[in-house]
């Protein structure tokens, strides 16, 4: 708009010039908002594409593939939590029944453990062994394995040696022959064993020579 275009439709120069004033101060009012609003214009732009970019991958997401992919590693740590705890049980047990193995005086607890059915033990909330008393029991009654626990003074043998001997009339073998110690002291007992004698006992399973017998 200029002034002339103002006259021409009559209206006067003075009152034109102000109206071009005026319209001149809007102008720049609206250049100025214009100023303002273009950098949030392009803000909106970046963000609008940044979205668009977003939803493009989310798109492209295989939403089955994660959602197996979260399940595995669900299942992973449950077990290695299930692991550890077995783990951790398991160290108890073994401490436990180490300590069981040797308050039974046995001479060597990994000997005693391998003849325990440790199947059927368990680990009590006490700390002790349920069922170990009974497996102890018959293994120091058993010939064959109480020799690996130490038997205090005073305790009674399950067994005498002229009962092993003895044991032997029960099988094909002709019973082996009674020992009678002479009156003489063990040193020159065992210095004297007769050949015939250390043969019985060994086929009785005893040792050669007494070496302990008070007989």
């Amino acid at each position: 708009m200029k002034k002339e275009e103002l006259v021409r439709l009559g209206i006067a120069e003075d009152i034109a010039q102000q109206i071009i004033v005026m319209h001149g101060k809007d102008i720049e009012n609206f250049k100025n908002q214009i100023a303002t609003l273009e950098p949030e214009v392009a803000t909106l732009k970046t963000q609008l594409s940044d979205a668009s970019k977003t939803i493009d991958g989310f798109k492209k997401l295989d939403v089955e593939g994660i959602k197996a992919a979260a399940d595995e590693w669900k299942t992973k740590y449950d077990q290695s939590v299930k692991d550890g705890e077995a783990k951790v049980a398991q160290l108890q047990f073994d401490h436990a029944l180490s300590g069981a193995l040797t308050e039974a005086k046995a001479k060597n607890p990994i000997a005693v453990k391998a003849l325990l059915n440790v199947a059927d033990l368990k680990l009590a909330k006490d700390g002790s062994i349920v069922g170990l008393a009974e497996q102890l029991e018959k293994l120091k009654a058993d010939e064959h394995s109480n020799f690996l626990f130490d038997v205090e003074a005073g305790e009674t043998e399950t067994e005498t040696d002229s009962q092993k001997i003895n044991a032997g009339s029960t099988s094909n073998n002709p019973p082996a022959p009674r020992i009678v110690a002479p009156t003489k002291s063990k040193s020159v007992l065992q210095q004297a064993v007769d050949p015939v004698v250390r043969a019985a006992r060994l086929a009785a399973g005893l040792p050669a020579e007494p070496s302990g017998d008070n007989k």
